[in-house]
Order: structure tokens, then C-alpha cells, then sequence
């Protein structure tokens, strides 16, 4: 009797919980292949992070990353692939492509694409440096309690000379560190865009976007 995809999503939380990755990403194949595309980014994760019994392959990660994309408009996907493009991780690096996947990101509320659009504008990588726009994106993601995003508002208001508003943003940013760090040190919320691949809650993450 062919399985349903309830029972292989139950299989693959399961297999999960046990630590097999292979076998996660086994029932995730299956399920993609029943078409639920939910389960796409997952797949493209898998492949990008690499677990025992898994290798990481960016080709194979990029391409679900891509079909996510094209079938479903997935914010999370688009946030993957304009990582990829502004690293030059499975891709040759280009800015001008990463920038419109952090935008459909960012429009769908991904604290991370705010981050990295605005490391984008801070840098001048790809477009013209403009601070003041850097600094709405920023503030963007310290709503949501990113700590890298105050890391880079007390710099632009050091940088213009605006001491006490720099510290501000600093010592709210200590706070925030301290104050989710004690809770959880693999918080997404402690990692910016340069940081490697960590465990979160168990799972693992990609720059602070949880892919389990």
C-alpha cells in the first residue's frame, strides 16, 4: 500500500527526532515527488548544509532552491539563492542577482534579507553606498530582535557623529544579546549574515533561517 504524504511527513519528523539525515531527506524526496512543494526549500537545505550520510552539494541545493522559486514563489527560497549569488557559493557571485531574491525575502518579511540588503547599501556592493537606506533595513531586523542588524546601527551613527544615539543602539543591542543568548545560544537571532551554519533548537540553520 503506497504511503500518503501525512504519513511521510510523520516518517520523516521521526526519522528527524532519531538523527537520520538520510532518511529525512529519503521521505523528503518522496514527498516532492508527490508534489508538495512545501517540502522543496527543505530538500535544498539538506543538500546545502550536509549531515552524516548526507554531502553537501550545492548544485542539487540551488536546484530545489530554484524549482521552490519557480512553482511557489517561496520567500525562503529566494532568500537561499540571493545568498548564494552574493557569496558565490555553487555560483558565480553577482550581486545584481542576489539583490531582487533578498527583496521578494524582505517584502515577505524575512529578517535576514533585511540584514542582507542592507550590508548590500552599507558596502556599496552592487549599487551605490547610501547609509540612511542602509539604516532602514537594519532597523527592519532590529524590530525583530536581530542582533547583527544593531551591530550596524550604532556603526552608522558612530560614523555620523551621533554618539549618544551609537549607544543606544549598543546597549539595547548588548541587552538583546544577553537577554537571548541565556535563553538560547543558537538563537537565529544572534547570527549575521557571515556566520557559518549552526544547530537551532536542534535543527539546523542557514545564516539564522532555520531549515529543519
Amino acid at each position: 500500500m503506497d504511503k500518503t504524504i501525512d504519513q511521510l511527513w510523520d516518517e520523516a519528523f521521526e526519522e528527524q527526532s532519531k538523527g537520520n539525515a538520510a532518511g529525512v531527506l529519503s521521505r523528503y524526496l518522496s514527498i516532492a515527488e508527490m508534489g508538495d512543494s512545501r517540502v522543496y526549500v527543505k530538500i535544498g537545505s539538506r543538500y546545502a548544509v550536509g549531515t552524516s550520510g548526507v554531502n553537501i552539494d550545492m548544485e542539487e541545493a540551488l536546484k530545489w532552491y530554484g524549482r521552490a522559486v519557480s512553482e511557489c514563489d517561496d520567500p525562503i527560497a529566494h532568500f537561499f539563492l540571493g545568498q548564494a549569488y552574493y557569496t558565490g557559493n555553487g555560483v558565480e557571485q553577482d550581486f545584481s542577482k542576489a539583490y531582487p531574491h533578498f527583496e521578494k525575502a524582505y517584502l515577505a518579511q524575512v529578517p535576514e534579507a533585511g540584514i542582507c540588503i542592507g550590508d548590500m547599501y552599507y558596502y556599496g556592493n552592487g549599487m551605490k553606498r547610501n547609509l540612511p537606506l542602509a539604516r532602514e533595513y537594519f532597523e527592519f531586523a532590529a524590530a525583530h530582535e536581530y542582533f547583527f542588524a544593531y551591530r550596524y546601527l550604532w556603526k552608522i551613527e558612530f560614523a555620523n557623529h551621533r554618539y549618544a544615539r551609537g549607544i543606544g543602539f549598543m546597549l539595547r543591542g548588548l541587552w538583546l544579546g544577553l537577554k537571548v543568548g541565556r535563553s538560547n545560544p543558537n538563537d537565529v537571532r544572534l547570527f549575521g549574515i557571515k556566520k557559518k551554519n549552526r544547530r537551532v533548537n536542534g535543527s539546523r540553520a542557514i545564516n539564522g533561517v532555520s531549515v529543519d
